[in-house]
């Protein structure tokens, strides 16, 4: 259901994909967020990359904003004109959005929308989204 929402929305978009760590994908064997786009469209930019092996999970909250001396862009000048959907799978600081949405602005992109496919409570908090984490 969610997949032909989504597959009828952005049908005319560049799926721009949030980069996770490469040794982690090695790992795994996948890069979830490219293998998650490749389920809505197969226009999928892999332009975004970590120049350094950096796992935002390891990193306290605060130190998470040093991702933006992390995250690079290759072949950018592709991202111009065209309507983008920026796609990650977990936000938890929103350290990485925040990073990858300046580059591709850089490129003057005809529209951006985000996709984020689960957050942390804490962070709708920081939002005003929610009013208060629910305690479990």
């Amino acid at each position: 259901m969610y997949k032909r929402e989504l597959q009828r929305r952005y049908k005319d978009y560049l799926i721009v994909v949030a980069p996770s760590a490469s040794k982690a994908n090695v790992v795994r064997g996948f890069a979830p967020n490219q293998a998650i786009a490749m389920t809505i469209h197969s226009h999928v930019f892999n332009g975004l990359y970590k120049k350094v092996d950096y796992k935002q999970s390891d990193q306290s909250y605060t130190q998470r904003a040093g991702i933006r001396d992390v995250i690079g862009l290759r072949g950018g000048a592709f991202l111009k004109n065209r309507k983008i959907l920026l796609l990650d799978d977990v936000m938890t600081s929103g350290e990485t959005i925040k990073t990858c949405l300046e580059l591709i602005k850089k490129e003057k992109p005809q529209k951006i929308e985000i996709l984020i496919l689960s957050m942390k409570e804490k962070y709708l908090v920081n939002l005003g989204i929610i009013k208060q984490a629910r305690s479990i």
